[in-house]
């Protein structure tokens, strides 16, 4: 498990899901996901349209996961 997360969610309407530590955006479990199948999240690709794009935007790899 990581992070912390409250048996009663905060009492913010906009976000009851918020954890107390260490939350994890999409983001994060995308560049982790990357990262596992040994690709560099930073690569950038070019769109059918030409546009350059990261795999991943501002994810950050959870290494706790990956080292268990």
């Amino acid at each position: 498990m990581i992070g912390k997360t409250s048996p009663r969610p905060k009492l913010d309407p906009e976000h009851p899901e918020y954890d107390l530590e260490g939350p994890v955006t999409v983001q994060d479990l995308h560049a982790t996901i990357l990262t596992a199948l040994g690709i560099d999240p930073a690569t950038e690709m070019m769109t059918p349209i030409g546009r350059p794009m990261t795999l991943t935007d501002k994810g950050v790899v959870l290494r706790e996961l990956l080292d268990s």
